[in-house]
């Protein structure tokens, strides 16, 4: 069953639909890859963080990523449809 990205849990391990994620003006196929949430925070502004561990490192989200795909909202609205599904490998 699918959920919208803004939904993950903290802890819980997610596997993308098809989803292109830009990382300094490159497009990175994360689609149907795995990772486990590690931040959705919301704030005081109404903005939403959201950081999913990739289980497999990807050479685009090294250094100051972490291997961290990154969602921040309302500022990533192209993101605003993602969707994710539970996930019990890995």
């Amino acid at each position: 069953m699918y959920k919208n990205i803004k939904d993950c849990v903290v802890g819980r391990k997610y596997r993308f639909d098809e989803h292109y994620h830009n990382v300094c003006n490159d497009d990175v196929n994360l689609s149907y890859m795995t990772g486990k949430c590690v931040t959705n925070k919301k704030f005081e502004s109404g903005h939403q963080l959201i950081e999913i561990q990739m289980h497999v490192d990807i050479p685009q989200l090294q250094g100051e990523f972490g291997n961290k795909a990154m969602f921040y909202f309302p500022d990533d609205h192209q993101y605003e449809k993602i969707k994710v599904s539970e996930y019990e490998g890995i």
